[in-house]
């Protein structure tokens, strides 16, 4: 159901707001693989995933699930989010690089 699709991404987020991105990307993995058709939640999981690799420097597989997001999603509000995140990525990349 829609109902088990947000809970399973809520509790993804909910460990990423702390911390703990192993359990962050392990739940949010599950929230994909389980949530069936509800493109919305499958697509604010990725969201997590690739902010989860920021967060872990992955700048590269942080890029690529946001560049995807953006080929892929039929959700605008989704999409444009993935287009900013996917430009703070690119910022996040460049300043560990310089510094």
């Amino acid at each position: 159901s829609a109902l088990g699709a947000e809970a399973r991404y809520q509790l993804a987020y909910a460990y990423g707001l702390n911390g703990d991105f192993a359990n962050a990307e392990k739940f949010a993995i599950e929230s994909i693989e389980n949530s069936g058709s509800y493109e919305y939640w499958i697509t604010k999981s990725y969201l997590l995933l690739g902010d989860v690799a920021i967060a872990q420097k992955d700048f590269f597989n942080a890029k690529a699930t946001f560049k995807s997001i953006i080929e892929n999603c039929s959700i605008p509000e989704l999409r444009e989010e993935a287009i900013e995140k996917l430009k703070s990525a690119e910022q996040f990349e460049k300043g560990g690089k310089n510094g």
